[in-house]
């Protein structure tokens, strides 16, 4: 049994030795096939050394197992030695149980005259006058009890842990010994195998061998093409020179022609300012001649929405009149939140709410549709054509210019009537383009124009645009552009592959409104219906603006929202005061006259600032972010709006927290 256990261990180490081997010439054969035979043939010629280092290396281990399976066949010689020495202890073992079983019964013994005396004693106190003398004796006589019962126990527990031990020491013996002849039948297996795989080993390296000498040979072909390629490479050298020989003659032939340019452009005088500005002036905006304003009770908010509701059903589109009353409130915050962001998927209706908002509310509206090439506010407002000395205007920079009262004071009743109303500036696929490049100036500037406010003209020329019209004359001024409190602006988005995401810096300064697939898809297109005519003035819409909440839901927003900030720092998350005063603004703008009116406010914007502050957070990557949405989810659950709830926690469940909106209702074309 000890040479089976040397052979197994020796067999064992043989294989994983053969294995490793394996792996290297398999790896070996795979890097063969991806590098060039040159380098291929090299490669070979070290794994043939590498092999027969690794042969070397096998013997030597196989004459270590040998030695090591001597020095196990002495340790189990040692460990039978051993059990056989202390199979006189196990057989006592029985001898050593009957004994403690006696020792017991005289305990037992021994406690029943333990109570006997006891009760003796307890008679003889009754009668010590008259047999004083064998109360002393009967109470020695239980001392000593005591102390033999004592010495018993002791012993009874120390027989306990010899015969525990005894056992303890058997099982282990057994077990060792069962473990060594496994191994044993192991390493002669393993043994066997290796020796295979070694003969195996030996014909592939003779396979090698034959290989290297076919990858010399491929070696010398790839020599012959590589002198072809310089050759090629020397020709195509001297071809190249002679192009670049041409390519300086027609610089030198540009450079001149550029300076005869220049010395035209020099020759001819820019024309006058307001003749460059000629595209600029031309106008875009008209209030037909039958329009009337808003005025009386046909003023009021309340009627005005449920009037721009009516219209919009009766030109086919279905709104969930919390979309509807959403759209409005964001509107009137535009002041702390200057765009407002429909976000979606196509064919929502997303571009015919903001038109057919601004036709049934009276409001001027402008639709600019964003390229995918914008890069610049220069496709936004329009450039300055040098050449033909003209400023090349977009509809937007007319329509802006025509509702400017601070630099381009109306000078018609037309203009009059144009400048006192409201622009609603449609961005339709805004996000076709980065929306910081082609809108982060202008939203700079409508940031700085909220801060500064429309009093007093030096502060105020800080949120000015400035239009560039080429060189001034020194008594010229600069002309500049002035978006007021008379212009909104809402985006659309379409949220695919084909489009750009919004920037924490755009989404902290809007209000985004999402609109969900429609329940009910309808075949055809609904019919146009006319729009009222009415004209909404912008002091009217003034009118409309609240900047304050009651005391009481003023006490519970600030509870609200303040906990809920406390939540977000957990994951570095919070939000400022630009935020906070947005949320505010549209809480107490919200129309009051609806019922419920707080909870709904509140919800939405949970739905539009906060949760979107949630994208892309992980459970798996942060720890504190089940503590958080759980958090979060119990402050939504106190509002008191199901759908939000129920939407927030289906986000919870993905792996990585994805908002995508609330689905209220549809809207249909």
């Amino acid at each position: 049994m000890s040479g089976l256990v040397v052979w197994s261990m020796g067999t064992a180490a043989a294989v994983c030795a053969i294995l490793g081997a394996c792996g290297v010439y398999v790896w070996c054969v795979r890097l063969a096939r991806r590098l060039p035979l040159a380098v291929y043939s090299e490669r070979l010629s070290w794994q043939v050394a590498e092999l027969e280092a690794r042969r070397d290396l096998l013997q030597s281990e196989v004459d270590q197992l040998r030695l090591e399976k001597a020095d196990l066949a002495a340790e189990i010689g040692e460990a039978r030695s051993w059990l056989q020495q202390n199979q006189a202890k196990l057989e006592q073992l029985p001898a050593k149980r009957a004994e403690i079983e006696q020792i017991e019964e005289k305990l037992r013994q021994q406690q029943s005259a333990l109570e006997e005396l006891e009760n003796a004693t307890l008679e003889a106190k009754n009668r010590r006058l008259e047999e004083e003398e064998k109360s002393q004796q009967a109470i020695r006589a239980v001392e000593a009890a005591r102390r033999e019962l004592n010495d018993l126990q002791t012993l009874k527990g120390r027989l306990d842990a010899a015969v525990a031990a005894l056992q303890q020491q058997q099982q282990e013996l057994s077990n060792e010994l069962l473990r060594q002849e496994v191994a044993l039948r192991l390493r002669k297996a393993e043994l066997d195998d290796l020796q295979k795989d070694v003969q195996a080993e030996e014909a592939r390296l003779a396979e090698v061998r034959k290989q290297q000498q076919e990858a010399a040979d491929a070696r010398w072909e790839a020599e012959k093409l590589r002198a072809e390629a310089l050759h090629e490479r020397d020709r195509l050298v001297e071809e190249a020179a002679a192009k670049q020989k041409l390519l300086d003659t027609l610089r030198s032939t540009v450079e001149g022609l550029s300076q005869r340019v220049e010395a035209f452009q020099h020759a001819i005088e820019p024309p006058p300012a307001e003749k460059r500005l000629a595209d600029f002036l031309r106008p875009v905006l008209a209030v037909p001649p039958d329009v009337r304003p808003i005025s009386g009770r046909s003023a009021e908010e309340q009627l005005r929405l449920e009037a721009c509701a009516e219209h919009i059903e009766k030109n086919g589109y279905r709104f969930h009149p919390r979309a509807l009353r959403a759209f409005h409130t964001a509107l009137k915050t535009a002041d702390v939140c200057p765009l407002v962001v429909l976000a979606g998927i196509s064919g929502t209706g997303k571009s015919q709410l903001p038109r057919l908002y601004a036709e049934a509310m009276g409001m001027h509206f402008l639709n600019v549709a964003v390229q995918p090439r914008w890069d610049a506010p220069q496709d936004l407002f329009g450039f300055y054509n040098y050449m033909e000395h003209s400023y090349k205007a977009t509809e937007l920079a007319r329509a802006l210019r025509q509702m400017d009262r601070v630099h381009w004071p109306a000078q018609s009743a037309q203009d009059k009537l144009v400048q006192h109303g409201i622009l609603l500036v449609l961005l339709d696929e805004m996000n076709l383009a980065r929306v910081e490049y082609y809108f982060s100036e202008l939203l700079s500037k409508l940031e700085m124009r909220n801060a500064l406010g429309d009093d007093g003209a030096a502060e105020r020329g800080l949120a000015d645009i400035e239009i560039e019209i080429g060189p001034l004359k020194q008594q010229d001024a600069a002309r500049r552009l002035h978006v007021g409190g008379n212009v909104l602006f809402v985006g659309t988005m379409n949220e695919d592959e084909t489009t750009q995401a919004l920037s924490d810096k755009v989404l902290d300064r809007s209000n985004v409104l999402r609109f969900g697939k429609p329940e009910q898809l309808q075949p055809e297109k609904p019919p146009r219906q006319a729009p009222p005519a009415v004209y909404l003035p912008h002091q009217v819409w003034q009118g409309w603006l609240n900047s304050e909440l009651p005391p009481a839901e003023r006490e519970e927003f600030d509870k609200t929202f303040v906990a809920l900030n406390k939540i977000l720092v957990d994951i570095h998350r919070p939000f400022g005061h630009r935020v906070y005063q947005a949320m505010y603004r549209y809480v107490a703008n919200y129309p009051r006259w609806v019922d419920g009116w707080f909870p709904s406010a509140m919800a939405d914007q949970f739905e539009q600032k906060i949760i979107p502050r949630l994208r892309g957070l992980s459970r798996d990557l942060d720890e504190k972010a089940a503590g958080v949405l759980e958090q979060v989810g119990s402050l939504i659950e106190r509002i008191g709006d199901p759908p939000l709830a129920e939407a927030f926690r289906r986000a919870c469940d993905a792996p990585v927290f994805q908002w995508v909106g609330v689905q209220r209702g549809e809207a249909a074309e």
